[in-house]
């Protein structure tokens, strides 16, 4: 078992690689482990590791990667079946866009609930949340779901959307605001859910994500 993930149990970035895992069929415990950073997430120690401090981080045979991007990009490359790309240029340019529009435009505005959650009330939130409104708006505007974003299988495209929309309905329950989905893409927040890769992930995720808030509200 030459892979490593570093990684936390609630961590959106962590998740997505983890999705990215189990769709490439490999097994953890058998083709890949995780293990918490020695030390914590930007320890001295985990810095010996990954210089960045941050994570996720994949360790395959020594060779260290952050970056979750960079890390699915391996994946795909170094495990190339079953594959999370298009087979064409442009179904594989428009796969990393979709992929950068989530980890530049809609997970940053989902980060600025997470200090404001149960240390706010929910006229606090309204400014995030017309945000990430704007951003799956914008998302709507750019993807055609067929059933995922690009076609009927799970691409890297999809990867970071499952986690993120989890997030969002959790603290938008827990803190009492609302956020304006388009219905395309509740629909295709349905049927990522349902994605195997994902139903697996989310075994685990949704209780993780859970303890967070709970931790922050209590």
């Amino acid at each position: 078992m030459s892979l490593v993930l570093y990684a936390s149990p609630e961590s959106l970035y962590s998740s997505k690689a983890r999705i990215a895992l189990r769709a490439k069929g490999l097994v953890e415990g058998r083709d890949w482990r995780q293990a918490a950073p020695p030390g914590g997430s930007g320890s001295a120690a985990f810095r010996a590791i990954a210089p960045e401090g941050t994570l996720p981080a994949l360790d395959d045979g020594g060779f260290v990667l952050t970056e979750s991007a960079a890390i699915l990009e391996y994946l795909e490359e170094t495990r190339p079946f079953p594959p999370l790309m298009p087979g064409d240029a442009q179904g594989r340019a428009r796969a990393r866009m979709l992929a950068a529009f989530h980890d530049t435009r809609l997970e940053p505005a989902l980060r600025l609930t997470f200090p404001l959650v149960g240390r706010a009330g929910a006229a606090d939130f309204a400014e995030p949340a017309a945000l990430i409104g704007r951003r799956l708006a914008e998302l709507d505007a750019l993807a055609e779901p067929a059933p995922l974003l690009c076609g009927a299988a799970l691409s890297l495209a999809d990867c970071g959307y499952a986690p993120c929309f989890a997030w969002i309905d959790a603290i938008a329950g827990a803190s009492g605001f609302a956020v304006a989905w388009p219905d395309r893409l509740r629909l295709y927040q349905r049927m990522l859910a349902a994605h195997p890769a994902v139903a697996a992930e989310f075994e685990t995720y949704v209780a993780a994500m859970a303890r967070w808030i709970d931790r922050r509200m209590g």
